[in-house]
Protein backbone atom coordinates (compact mmCIF):
# COMPACT_ATOMS: atom_id res chain seq x y z
CA UNK A 1 0.00 0.00 0.00
CA UNK A 2 1.54 3.40 -0.93
CA UNK A 3 1.19 6.70 0.97
CA UNK A 4 0.85 10.19 -0.79
CA UNK A 5 2.31 13.22 1.22
CA UNK A 6 0.46 16.65 1.19
CA UNK A 7 2.21 20.21 1.04
CA UNK A 8 0.94 23.81 1.62
CA UNK A 9 0.49 25.85 -1.50
CA UNK A 10 3.40 28.39 -2.09
CA UNK A 11 2.19 31.97 -2.82
CA UNK A 12 3.20 33.24 -6.12
CA UNK A 13 5.77 36.02 -6.44
CA UNK A 14 3.08 38.36 -7.64
CA UNK A 15 1.02 37.74 -4.52
CA UNK A 16 4.01 38.40 -2.28
CA UNK A 17 4.69 41.75 -3.93
CA UNK A 18 1.04 42.72 -3.47
CA UNK A 19 1.15 41.96 0.24
CA UNK A 20 4.41 43.88 0.72
CA UNK A 21 2.93 46.94 -0.99
CA UNK A 22 -0.11 46.82 1.28
CA UNK A 23 2.16 46.74 4.33
CA UNK A 24 4.17 49.73 3.11
CA UNK A 25 1.02 51.72 2.42
CA UNK A 26 -0.30 50.85 5.84
CA UNK A 27 2.95 51.99 7.46
CA UNK A 28 2.88 55.24 5.46
CA UNK A 29 -0.71 55.90 6.49
CA UNK A 30 0.16 55.28 10.12
CA UNK A 31 3.20 57.63 9.85
CA UNK A 32 1.15 60.35 8.20
CA UNK A 33 -1.49 59.95 10.83
CA UNK A 34 1.11 60.29 13.57
CA UNK A 35 2.68 63.37 11.91
CA UNK A 36 -0.75 64.89 11.43
CA UNK A 37 -1.56 64.16 15.05
CA UNK A 38 1.76 65.70 16.11
CA UNK A 39 1.16 68.86 14.12
CA UNK A 40 -2.42 69.01 15.30
CA UNK A 41 -1.31 68.78 18.89
CA UNK A 42 1.54 71.27 18.24
CA UNK A 43 -0.85 73.65 16.55
CA UNK A 44 -3.24 73.30 19.45
CA UNK A 45 -0.44 73.92 21.95
CA UNK A 46 0.94 76.83 19.84
CA UNK A 47 -2.54 78.32 19.59
CA UNK A 48 -2.92 78.10 23.34
CA UNK A 49 0.59 79.60 23.86
CA UNK A 50 -0.39 82.63 21.83
CA UNK A 51 -3.02 83.38 24.43
CA UNK A 52 -0.60 82.67 27.28
CA UNK A 53 0.39 85.49 29.62
CA UNK A 54 3.80 83.94 30.28
CA UNK A 55 7.15 84.51 28.62
CA UNK A 56 8.74 81.83 26.48
CA UNK A 57 11.24 79.52 28.23
CA UNK A 58 14.89 80.60 28.27
CA UNK A 59 14.23 84.32 27.64
CA UNK A 60 16.86 86.68 29.12
CA UNK A 61 16.23 90.41 29.74
CA UNK A 62 19.15 92.66 30.77
CA UNK A 63 21.11 89.59 31.90
CA UNK A 64 18.30 88.11 34.03
CA UNK A 65 16.45 84.86 33.22
CA UNK A 66 12.78 85.76 32.86
CA UNK A 67 11.70 82.63 30.98
CA UNK A 68 8.29 81.08 31.78
CA UNK A 69 7.24 83.98 34.02
CA UNK A 70 3.65 85.17 34.14
CA UNK A 71 2.86 88.84 33.83
CA UNK A 72 2.97 89.63 37.55
CA UNK A 73 6.23 87.80 38.04
CA UNK A 74 7.68 89.52 34.97
CA UNK A 75 6.61 92.95 36.21
CA UNK A 76 8.35 92.43 39.55
CA UNK A 77 11.49 91.23 37.78
CA UNK A 78 11.52 94.24 35.42
CA UNK A 79 11.09 96.69 38.28
CA UNK A 80 14.03 95.12 40.09
CA UNK A 81 16.10 95.47 36.92
CA UNK A 82 14.97 99.12 36.65
CA UNK A 83 16.36 99.90 40.08
CA UNK A 84 19.64 98.26 39.12
CA UNK A 85 19.69 100.21 35.83
CA UNK A 86 19.80 103.57 37.60
CA UNK A 87 22.91 102.54 39.53
CA UNK A 88 24.72 101.48 36.37
CA UNK A 89 27.20 103.85 34.70
CA UNK A 90 27.59 104.94 31.10
CA UNK A 91 31.08 105.95 29.94
CA UNK A 92 31.02 109.09 27.81
CA UNK A 93 34.00 109.32 25.44
CA UNK A 94 35.48 112.46 23.90
CA UNK A 95 38.59 111.59 21.91
CA UNK A 96 41.11 110.09 24.35
CA UNK A 97 39.17 111.33 27.37
CA UNK A 98 36.29 109.54 29.07
CA UNK A 99 33.88 110.11 31.95
CA UNK A 100 31.72 107.50 33.72
CA UNK A 101 28.28 108.83 34.62
CA UNK A 102 25.55 107.11 36.68
CA UNK A 103 22.49 106.67 34.49
CA UNK A 104 20.42 108.27 37.23
CA UNK A 105 22.30 111.55 36.54
CA UNK A 106 21.10 111.37 32.97
CA UNK A 107 17.49 110.81 34.03
CA UNK A 108 17.45 107.20 32.76
CA UNK A 109 14.49 105.03 33.77
CA UNK A 110 12.94 101.75 32.65
CA UNK A 111 9.70 101.80 30.72
CA UNK A 112 8.22 98.85 32.61
CA UNK A 113 5.10 98.42 30.47
CA UNK A 114 7.02 98.60 27.20
CA UNK A 115 9.57 96.07 28.46
CA UNK A 116 6.80 93.66 29.63
CA UNK A 117 4.93 93.99 26.37
CA UNK A 118 8.05 93.25 24.36
CA UNK A 119 9.04 90.26 26.49
CA UNK A 120 5.52 88.72 26.45
CA UNK A 121 5.16 89.14 22.68
CA UNK A 122 8.45 87.47 21.80
CA UNK A 123 7.88 84.14 20.04
CA UNK A 124 4.17 84.87 19.69
CA UNK A 125 3.99 86.62 16.38
CA UNK A 126 1.32 84.36 14.96
CA UNK A 127 3.59 82.78 12.34
CA UNK A 128 4.28 79.20 13.47
CA UNK A 129 7.68 78.42 11.96
CA UNK A 130 9.43 81.75 12.80
CA UNK A 131 7.92 81.64 16.30
CA UNK A 132 9.14 78.08 16.86
CA UNK A 133 12.64 79.04 15.70
CA UNK A 134 12.59 82.04 18.08
CA UNK A 135 11.59 79.79 21.00
CA UNK A 136 14.30 77.30 20.09
CA UNK A 137 16.91 80.10 20.09
CA UNK A 138 15.63 81.34 23.47
CA UNK A 139 15.97 77.87 24.99
CA UNK A 140 19.54 77.72 23.75
CA UNK A 141 20.32 81.13 25.32
CA UNK A 142 20.48 82.94 22.00
CA UNK A 143 18.02 85.74 22.77
CA UNK A 144 18.94 88.49 25.22
CA UNK A 145 16.66 91.49 25.32
CA UNK A 146 17.69 94.89 26.73
CA UNK A 147 15.39 96.86 28.97
CA UNK A 148 13.24 99.45 27.23
CA UNK A 149 14.85 102.54 28.77
CA UNK A 150 13.88 106.19 28.47
CA UNK A 151 15.73 109.41 29.24
CA UNK A 152 14.38 112.40 31.08
CA UNK A 153 15.29 114.87 28.32
CA UNK A 154 15.53 117.87 30.65
CA UNK A 155 17.82 116.09 33.12
CA UNK A 156 20.00 114.65 30.33
CA UNK A 157 20.24 118.02 28.56
CA UNK A 158 21.24 119.81 31.78
CA UNK A 159 24.02 117.30 32.39
CA UNK A 160 25.30 117.34 28.80
CA UNK A 161 25.32 121.14 28.78
CA UNK A 162 27.70 121.07 31.75
CA UNK A 163 29.96 118.70 29.80
CA UNK A 164 29.70 120.92 26.74
CA UNK A 165 31.00 123.88 28.73
CA UNK A 166 34.22 121.94 29.43
CA UNK A 167 34.57 120.43 25.95
CA UNK A 168 33.93 123.47 23.76
CA UNK A 169 37.01 125.53 22.94
CA UNK A 170 38.15 127.68 20.06
CA UNK A 171 41.11 126.54 17.96
CA UNK A 172 44.48 128.03 18.90
CA UNK A 173 46.53 128.93 15.85
CA UNK A 174 50.12 127.72 15.69
CA UNK A 175 52.51 130.64 15.86
CA UNK A 176 56.08 131.40 15.07
CA UNK A 177 58.28 132.37 18.00
CA UNK A 178 60.54 134.44 15.82
CA UNK A 179 62.88 135.46 18.60
CA UNK A 180 63.44 131.84 19.66
CA UNK A 181 63.38 130.73 16.00
CA UNK A 182 60.87 127.92 16.58
CA UNK A 183 57.29 126.96 15.81
CA UNK A 184 54.85 126.92 18.73
CA UNK A 185 52.23 124.26 17.96
CA UNK A 186 48.57 125.21 17.93
CA UNK A 187 45.65 123.02 18.90
CA UNK A 188 42.33 122.22 17.22
CA UNK A 189 39.02 123.53 18.45
CA UNK A 190 36.14 121.36 19.66
CA UNK A 191 32.37 121.86 19.67
CA UNK A 192 30.05 119.34 21.32
CA UNK A 193 26.86 118.99 19.27
CA UNK A 194 24.22 118.97 21.99
CA UNK A 195 21.27 117.33 20.27
CA UNK A 196 23.34 114.75 18.41
CA UNK A 197 24.96 113.81 21.72
CA UNK A 198 21.59 113.47 23.48
CA UNK A 199 20.37 111.18 20.68
CA UNK A 200 23.55 109.05 20.91
CA UNK A 201 23.18 108.71 24.70
CA UNK A 202 19.54 107.72 24.43
CA UNK A 203 20.32 105.07 21.81
CA UNK A 204 23.17 103.72 23.97
CA UNK A 205 20.91 103.49 27.05
CA UNK A 206 18.17 101.72 25.09
CA UNK A 207 20.68 99.25 23.63
CA UNK A 208 22.21 98.58 27.03
CA UNK A 209 25.65 99.75 25.89
CA UNK A 210 28.30 100.64 28.44
CA UNK A 211 30.17 103.25 26.34
CA UNK A 212 29.15 105.97 23.91
CA UNK A 213 31.17 108.47 21.89
CA UNK A 214 29.85 111.99 22.18
CA UNK A 215 29.13 113.94 18.99
CA UNK A 216 31.99 116.44 18.75
CA UNK A 217 33.01 118.57 15.77
CA UNK A 218 36.73 119.31 15.37
CA UNK A 219 37.86 122.65 13.93
CA UNK A 220 41.39 122.58 12.52
CA UNK A 221 43.55 125.68 12.75
CA UNK A 222 43.78 127.85 9.66
CA UNK A 223 47.58 127.84 9.53
CA UNK A 224 48.11 124.15 10.33
CA UNK A 225 49.40 123.27 6.85
CA UNK A 226 51.27 126.56 6.37
CA UNK A 227 53.50 126.07 9.41
CA UNK A 228 53.84 122.28 9.22
CA UNK A 229 57.48 121.23 8.89
CA UNK A 230 58.74 124.83 8.96
CA UNK A 231 62.45 125.20 9.82
CA UNK A 232 63.51 128.68 10.95
CA UNK A 233 66.67 127.71 12.81
CA UNK A 234 69.00 129.95 10.78
CA UNK A 235 69.18 133.69 10.05
CA UNK A 236 69.72 134.11 6.31
CA UNK A 237 70.24 137.85 6.73
CA UNK A 238 69.49 140.67 9.14
CA UNK A 239 69.28 144.38 8.38
CA UNK A 240 68.25 147.37 10.45
CA UNK A 241 67.67 151.09 9.97
CA UNK A 242 67.23 153.83 12.56
CA UNK A 243 64.33 156.18 13.20
CA UNK A 244 63.88 159.20 15.44
CA UNK A 245 62.31 158.70 18.85
CA UNK A 246 61.41 162.34 19.41
CA UNK A 247 57.79 163.38 19.90
CA UNK A 248 57.93 165.27 16.61
CA UNK A 249 58.06 161.98 14.74
CA UNK A 250 55.61 159.98 16.88
CA UNK A 251 53.10 159.64 14.00
CA UNK A 252 55.82 158.31 11.70
CA UNK A 253 56.86 155.82 14.39
CA UNK A 254 53.22 154.75 14.71
CA UNK A 255 53.06 154.12 10.94
CA UNK A 256 56.23 152.02 11.10
CA UNK A 257 54.66 149.75 13.72
CA UNK A 258 51.36 149.41 11.84
CA UNK A 259 53.08 148.41 8.61
CA UNK A 260 55.62 146.09 10.25
CA UNK A 261 52.82 144.15 11.96
CA UNK A 262 51.43 143.27 8.52
CA UNK A 263 54.73 141.68 7.47
CA UNK A 264 55.94 140.10 10.69
CA UNK A 265 55.70 136.31 10.53
CA UNK A 266 54.97 136.18 6.79
CA UNK A 267 55.98 132.82 5.30
CA UNK A 268 57.49 133.03 1.82
CA UNK A 269 57.29 129.56 0.29
CA UNK A 270 59.79 128.21 -2.27
CA UNK A 271 59.29 129.94 -5.60
CA UNK A 272 56.67 132.28 -4.12
CA UNK A 273 56.52 136.02 -4.84
CA UNK A 274 55.99 138.63 -2.14
CA UNK A 275 54.36 141.87 -3.20
CA UNK A 276 54.77 144.54 -0.55
CA UNK A 277 51.60 146.32 -1.64
CA UNK A 278 49.56 143.15 -1.70
CA UNK A 279 50.68 142.00 1.76
CA UNK A 280 50.60 145.36 3.52
CA UNK A 281 47.58 146.62 1.59
CA UNK A 282 46.38 150.22 1.25
CA UNK A 283 47.91 152.76 3.60
CA UNK A 284 45.07 154.97 4.77
CA UNK A 285 43.34 156.20 7.91
CA UNK A 286 40.96 153.24 7.92
CA UNK A 287 43.97 150.91 8.25
CA UNK A 288 45.28 152.85 11.23
CA UNK A 289 47.86 155.05 9.51
CA UNK A 290 48.60 158.68 10.33
CA UNK A 291 49.97 161.70 8.47
CA UNK A 292 53.77 162.02 8.47
CA UNK A 293 56.49 163.37 6.12
CA UNK A 294 56.70 161.73 2.69
CA UNK A 295 58.54 162.50 -0.56
CA UNK A 296 56.26 163.83 -3.29
CA UNK A 297 57.54 165.23 -6.61
CA UNK A 298 61.02 165.58 -5.16
CA UNK A 299 59.87 167.49 -2.06
CA UNK A 300 59.30 166.49 1.56
CA UNK A 301 55.68 167.13 2.47
CA UNK A 302 53.22 165.75 4.99
CA UNK A 303 51.31 162.76 3.64
CA UNK A 304 49.38 159.70 4.73
CA UNK A 305 51.40 156.75 6.05
CA UNK A 306 54.77 158.47 6.04
CA UNK A 307 57.46 155.95 6.98
CA UNK A 308 56.27 153.12 4.74
CA UNK A 309 59.34 153.42 2.54
CA UNK A 310 61.64 152.80 5.50
CA UNK A 311 59.91 149.46 6.01
CA UNK A 312 60.19 148.51 2.33
CA UNK A 313 63.83 149.64 2.16
CA UNK A 314 64.81 147.67 5.27
CA UNK A 315 63.05 144.59 3.88
CA UNK A 316 64.74 145.09 0.50
CA UNK A 317 68.20 145.30 2.07
CA UNK A 318 67.59 142.15 4.13
CA UNK A 319 66.36 140.33 1.02
CA UNK A 320 69.46 141.56 -0.88
CA UNK A 321 71.86 140.03 1.64
CA UNK A 322 69.77 136.89 2.13
CA UNK A 323 70.14 136.10 -1.56
CA UNK A 324 66.43 136.38 -2.41
CA UNK A 325 65.47 137.28 -5.98
CA UNK A 326 64.84 141.00 -6.43
CA UNK A 327 62.01 140.92 -8.94
CA UNK A 328 60.86 144.56 -8.89
CA UNK A 329 62.05 147.64 -7.02
CA UNK A 330 62.59 151.37 -7.44
CA UNK A 331 64.98 153.65 -5.56
CA UNK A 332 63.79 156.86 -3.92
CA UNK A 333 63.90 160.16 -5.76
CA UNK A 334 65.86 161.58 -2.79
CA UNK A 335 68.59 159.63 -0.96
CA UNK A 336 67.38 158.59 2.49
CA UNK A 337 69.20 159.34 5.69
CA UNK A 338 68.40 155.94 7.20
CA UNK A 339 69.89 153.74 4.43
CA UNK A 340 72.66 153.82 1.86
CA UNK A 341 71.83 154.63 -1.73
CA UNK A 342 71.39 151.45 -3.71
CA UNK A 343 69.80 149.54 -0.84
CA UNK A 344 66.60 151.59 -0.69
CA UNK A 345 63.27 150.68 -2.27
CA UNK A 346 60.34 153.08 -2.44
CA UNK A 347 56.68 152.03 -2.40
CA UNK A 348 53.44 153.85 -3.06
CA UNK A 349 50.11 152.03 -3.06
CA UNK A 350 48.97 150.71 -5.50
CA UNK A 351 51.41 151.50 -8.35
CA UNK A 352 54.96 151.53 -7.01
CA UNK A 353 55.73 148.14 -5.49
CA UNK A 354 58.54 146.03 -4.07
CA UNK A 355 58.43 142.42 -5.25
CA UNK A 356 60.83 139.75 -4.04
CA UNK A 357 60.94 136.00 -4.67
CA UNK A 358 62.17 133.02 -2.67
CA UNK A 359 64.64 131.10 -4.89
CA UNK A 360 65.43 128.49 -2.22
CA UNK A 361 63.91 124.99 -1.82
CA UNK A 362 62.81 125.90 1.73
CA UNK A 363 60.43 128.52 3.19
CA UNK A 364 61.71 131.88 4.40
CA UNK A 365 59.98 133.68 7.27
CA UNK A 366 60.05 137.46 7.75
CA UNK A 367 60.60 138.76 11.26
CA UNK A 368 59.92 142.51 11.53
CA UNK A 369 60.43 144.54 14.70
CA UNK A 370 60.14 148.27 15.36
CA UNK A 371 61.53 149.18 18.76
CA UNK A 372 63.97 151.51 20.51
CA UNK A 373 64.65 153.64 17.45
CA UNK A 374 65.46 150.74 15.13
CA UNK A 375 63.53 148.98 12.35
CA UNK A 376 64.92 145.46 12.12
CA UNK A 377 64.26 142.69 9.60
CA UNK A 378 65.43 139.13 10.07
CA UNK A 379 64.89 136.55 7.34
CA UNK A 380 64.71 133.08 8.88
CA UNK A 381 64.89 129.61 7.35
CA UNK A 382 67.40 126.88 6.74
CA UNK A 383 71.06 127.65 6.22
CA UNK A 384 71.65 129.64 3.02
CA UNK A 385 74.05 128.16 0.44
CA UNK A 386 76.28 131.28 0.35
CA UNK A 387 79.17 132.06 2.68
CA UNK A 388 78.68 135.80 2.12
CA UNK A 389 76.88 138.23 -0.15
CA UNK A 390 78.51 141.55 -1.04
CA UNK A 391 76.88 144.87 -1.94
CA UNK A 392 79.10 147.07 -4.10
CA UNK A 393 78.04 150.49 -5.31
CA UNK A 394 80.02 152.45 -7.90
CA UNK A 395 79.35 156.12 -8.72
CA UNK A 396 79.17 156.61 -12.49
CA UNK A 397 77.90 160.18 -12.76
CA UNK A 398 76.86 163.10 -10.55
CA UNK A 399 74.52 165.91 -11.72
CA UNK A 400 74.35 169.26 -9.87
CA UNK A 401 71.06 170.38 -8.41
CA UNK A 402 69.18 173.62 -9.19
CA UNK A 403 68.05 176.33 -6.85
CA UNK A 404 64.43 177.45 -6.62
CA UNK A 405 63.72 180.77 -4.90
CA UNK A 406 60.28 181.49 -3.49
CA UNK A 407 59.35 184.93 -2.16
CA UNK A 408 57.96 185.02 1.37
CA UNK A 409 56.34 188.29 2.55
CA UNK A 410 56.22 186.97 6.13
CA UNK A 411 59.99 187.30 6.39
CA UNK A 412 61.92 190.59 6.30
CA UNK A 413 63.48 191.62 3.04
CA UNK A 414 66.95 190.23 2.49
CA UNK A 415 66.47 187.12 4.65
CA UNK A 416 67.16 183.81 2.90
CA UNK A 417 66.31 180.43 4.38
CA UNK A 418 66.98 177.06 2.75
CA UNK A 419 63.80 175.08 3.50
CA UNK A 420 64.75 172.07 1.36
CA UNK A 421 68.32 170.96 0.95
CA UNK A 422 69.66 170.50 -2.54
CA UNK A 423 70.66 167.01 -3.54
CA UNK A 424 72.76 166.23 -6.64
CA UNK A 425 71.60 163.62 -9.09
CA UNK A 426 73.45 160.32 -9.14
CA UNK A 427 73.89 157.51 -11.60
CA UNK A 428 75.14 154.38 -9.83
CA UNK A 429 75.99 150.81 -10.65
CA UNK A 430 74.87 148.33 -8.01
CA UNK A 431 76.41 144.88 -7.86
CA UNK A 432 75.50 141.83 -5.79
CA UNK A 433 78.26 139.25 -5.50
CA UNK A 434 77.63 135.73 -4.19
CA UNK A 435 80.46 133.80 -2.51
CA UNK A 436 80.50 130.15 -1.39
CA UNK A 437 82.86 128.22 0.86
CA UNK A 438 86.16 127.23 -0.68
CA UNK A 439 86.15 129.90 -3.42
CA UNK A 440 87.67 133.36 -3.30
CA UNK A 441 85.86 134.63 -6.38
CA UNK A 442 82.11 135.17 -6.59
CA UNK A 443 80.11 132.32 -8.11
CA UNK A 444 77.49 134.77 -9.34
CA UNK A 445 77.28 138.54 -9.90
CA UNK A 446 74.20 140.68 -10.50
CA UNK A 447 74.39 144.25 -11.80
CA UNK A 448 71.86 147.04 -12.09
CA UNK A 449 72.06 150.72 -12.99
CA UNK A 450 70.25 153.08 -10.62
CA UNK A 451 69.38 156.75 -11.18
CA UNK A 452 68.57 159.31 -8.51
CA UNK A 453 67.36 162.60 -10.07
CA UNK A 454 68.69 165.87 -8.61
CA UNK A 455 66.52 167.53 -5.99
CA UNK A 456 66.30 171.27 -6.13
CA UNK A 457 67.42 173.45 -3.28
CA UNK A 458 64.36 175.47 -2.25
CA UNK A 459 65.05 178.89 -0.77
CA UNK A 460 62.53 181.19 0.87
CA UNK A 461 63.44 184.86 0.25
CA UNK A 462 61.98 187.49 2.49
CA UNK A 463 60.10 190.34 0.80
CA UNK A 464 58.37 191.87 3.82
CA UNK A 465 59.14 194.75 6.14
CA UNK A 466 61.95 194.70 8.59
CA UNK A 467 61.00 193.13 11.91
CA UNK A 468 62.67 193.85 15.21
CA UNK A 469 64.19 190.77 16.89
CA UNK A 470 63.27 188.54 13.91
CA UNK A 471 64.99 185.15 14.09
CA UNK A 472 64.92 183.31 10.77
CA UNK A 473 64.41 179.51 10.73
CA UNK A 474 67.52 177.37 10.50
CA UNK A 475 68.51 176.60 6.92
CA UNK A 476 68.79 173.01 5.74
CA UNK A 477 72.21 171.78 4.68
CA UNK A 478 72.69 170.50 1.17
CA UNK A 479 73.42 166.82 0.58
CA UNK A 480 77.14 166.14 0.31
CA UNK A 481 78.92 163.89 -2.12
CA UNK A 482 79.18 160.09 -2.07
CA UNK A 483 82.12 157.74 -2.28
CA UNK A 484 83.12 156.55 -5.71
CA UNK A 485 82.92 152.96 -4.45
CA UNK A 486 81.12 151.67 -1.39
CA UNK A 487 80.92 148.02 -0.28
CA UNK A 488 79.09 146.13 2.46
CA UNK A 489 79.00 142.38 3.00
CA UNK A 490 76.99 139.95 5.13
Amino acid sequence: MSTQSSALPVPSEKTQRRKARKLRNLSLLISLALVAAFFAVSALLYSRSLRSHSTIPGLVVAGADVGSLDRDELERAVKRLGVALRTRTLTLEVGKHSLSVPLSRLGARVDVEATIKRALSLGKGGDLLPDLLTRLRAQRGGIKLPLVARLDRDAARAYVERIKATVDRAPVEPRIDLDAKRIVAGRPGYRLRLYDTLAAIELAVRAGKKRVALAVSVAKTKNFDRYEGLDISHVLAEFSTVYALTTKYKDRTHNLKVGAAKLDGYVLRPGELLSYNKVVGPRNKAQGYRTAPVITAGELVDGMAGGSCQLSSTLFAAAFFAGLSLESSRPHTIPSGYIKMGLDATVSYPLTDLVIKNPYPFPVVIHFTVAQGRVRVRLLGKKRPYRKIVFRRTLKKQTPFKEVVRDDPSMPRGVRVVVQAGVPGFMLERERLFFVDGKSKPVKTEKRELRYPPTSRIVKRGTGKRQKDFEPPKSKKDFGGVKDVYTLSM
